[in-house]
């Protein structure tokens, strides 16, 4: 899979929050897909939203909440057309 093919799942799939590798004592947390997207660019990490110590836990855990409330509105709303 391409990178932008892997972007455009990245959106439109849930989020979470990780530890970095000093784990829960740490300040910062990750943000990551819930499952996992691996494309070509990428190998085997997979792509991720925030790293480890860019966002501190409360922005990470805000942002996850925020786009997976998005998430599910898009899908009530789109439920609704559907017949």
């Amino acid at each position: 899979m391409t990178y932008k093919e892997a972007e455009n799942i990245l959106y439109k799939t849930k989020w979470k929050t990780a530890t970095c590798q000093q784990g829960k004592k740490c300040w910062c947390r990750m943000i990551i897909p819930v499952k996992k997207i691996v494309c070509d660019e990428s190998e085997n990490e997979g792509l991720y939203i925030a790293g480890s110590g860019e966002l501190n836990k409360r922005a990470a855990e805000h942002i996850v909440k925020l786009h997976n409330n998005w998430l599910k509105k898009k899908e009530v709303n789109n439920d609704q057309y559907r017949t």
